[in-house]
């Protein structure tokens, strides 16, 4: 079965893009969509204002 490219054949067929995908250049994962770099970027701030209201 060929995956569909489009977005309408995503949503039609009810396939999901991956969140995370690899690298162009390096190793590892990348975020692909919203909810990948929601995954990455609410930790993050999380961290950091706890670092940064601690600080003081």
């Amino acid at each position: 079965m060929q995956r569909p490219q489009r977005l309408e054949e995503i949503e039609m067929t009810g396939e999901q893009k991956p969140w995370f995908g690899p690298k162009r250049v390096g190793v590892g994962l990348r975020p692909q969509t919203w909810q990948g770099w929601a995954l990455v970027l609410v930790p993050l701030v999380g961290i950091t204002s706890v670092l940064l209201g601690t600080a003081h």
